[in-house]
């Protein structure tokens, strides 16, 4: 018969310490709601801020150049994509951001646009995000455009491109038959007296053009 072989007093002390501490963390966060202990758990609480529920984790992003002890997740439902982010504190993982995409619609390409900069400052984090829905369309493009004239009588503004991206294979994710992609993309300056704008441009295998549109879902945000 085999002897159980028991903890030495401290190393039992100790985690009994943790048990107490593990407790005591949980109790606080569910009276105070200041923290989370997991961050999924602050990713579902911004996705239910901009009143998405159902949804399931698509790919999770670390940017340490924004927040050191910020997470990015692209998670999305049947009808939509969010992107959020949770921050540890020393209370517990909070929900920050989430912006959600609609994806209600019939049309073939779905995409938005999350823009995060230091104090105000041109340089700035970007992230593309959005869903295909035709299959016909196999490269999807970011194009970031400037304003070279301004249309009068009707007529619309002139843009000129400054940066092209398309997004690369490692960027695509595909889901129970739906086709996801996160790009992201850290703009350094910006010279142009107008405002950058994203069209998203979506091709066939032959480069063909399917569908292009001035990207107008999103949300911007700056950090110091």
């Amino acid at each position: 018969m085999t002897r159980r072989e028991k903890l030495p007093t401290r190393k039992r002390e100790a985690m009994r310490h943790a048990a107490r501490a593990l407790i005591l963390l949980l109790v606080v966060q569910y009276l105070l709601h200041v923290g989370l202990l997991l961050p999924i758990q602050a990713i579902h609480m911004a996705e239910e801020r901009e009143g998405v529920r159902g949804t399931r984790v698509l790919r999770r992003l670390w940017e340490p150049d924004i927040y050191k002890s910020t997470l990015f997740y692209l998670s999305a439902s049947e009808d939509a994509v969010v992107l959020s982010d949770a921050r540890l504190t020393f209370l517990g993982w909070l929900p920050q951001f989430g912006t959600a995409l609609d994806c209600t619609g019939s049309a073939p390409l779905h995409a938005a646009e999350r823009s995060v900069s230091q104090n105000g400052e041109s340089g700035r984090h970007m992230f593309f995000y959005g869903r295909v829905d035709d299959p016909a369309i196999e490269t999807v493009e970011l194009s970031l455009r400037y304003i070279s004239g301004y249309g009068r009588g009707g007529e619309k503004n002139r843009f000129e491109e400054a940066v092209l991206l398309t997004v690369p294979e490692e960027s695509w994710i595909e889901r129970n038959g739906r086709r996801y992609f996160l790009l992201s993309y850290k703009l350094e300056d910006w010279p142009y007296e107008s405002g950058e704008q994203t069209f998203a441009v979506g091709r066939d295998a032959a480069g063909e053009m399917i569908t292009e549109f001035a990207i107008t879902a999103g949300s911007y945000g700056s950090y110091g």
